[in-house]
């Protein structure tokens, strides 16, 4: 028995043993195929962003009832003239029940010179209140019950999620997901002008 020998291309043929499927062989359907995950990637983008408020303009405008308040309102002009931090939260949520405390801290270190807005999303009054209770929450809430604020003018996806509304009434920073202290620090300054 002779030793097996790899498969050679003919010889005087000058080319190199196939490889992979025989479409993906050609350049223009691995051309195709790359345009295509471009495509995929670029519509993907558009969709998560789109309708979002962008940094600069005017964050919408909005009332709804506060939390365990019947008949009571809160809005964001309410607050008009100072710096905003709206954090969108609800007690099912394991990241917001993780971030509120931090977000309050925050509110008691700060004192006045930023208000703290938070919008309790879908959820259950008595849970919620639970909530912000344990967390030492102690800036206004309101109720998004139905995701209008959350969903039809902020256009965000997934809880937590927080905006950050300068003093002129103009959206600042989104942040979508559980914010850390150091970034919680970092947009406040960014707010304020000084380190929080």
């Amino acid at each position: 028995m002779g030793a097996v020998e790899a498969a050679q291309p003919p010889a005087g043929s000058g080319r190199a043993p196939k490889r992979g499927p025989g479409w993906l062989r050609s350049w223009r359907w691995r051309a195709l195929a790359f345009g295509l995950i471009v495509l995929v990637a670029v519509i993907g983008a558009i969709i998560l962003t789109t309708g979002r408020p962008v940094e600069g303009n005017a964050a919408p405008a909005f009332s709804v009832a506060r939390l365990g308040q019947s008949g009571s309102t809160v809005s964001l002009g309410d607050f008009r003239g100072r710096p905003v931090v709206m954090n969108f939260f609800a007690s099912w949520c394991p990241p917001c029940r993780d971030e509120l405390p931090i977000l309050s801290a925050a509110q008691r270190r700060l004192g006045g010179s930023v208000v703290f807005l938070g919008i309790d999303v879908a959820d259950s009054t008595p849970a919620a209140l639970d909530l912000v209770r344990a967390s030492g929450v102690t800036y206004p809430l309101g109720v998004d019950p139905d995701y209008k604020v959350a969903d039809s003018l902020y256009h965000l996806r997934g809880l937590p999620s927080t905006v950050f509304i300068d003093a002129k009434g103009n959206v600042a920073a989104t942040v979508l997901g559980q914010l850390s202290p150091r970034v919680l620090d970092d947009r406040l300054a960014g707010l304020t002008g000084h380190p929080a």
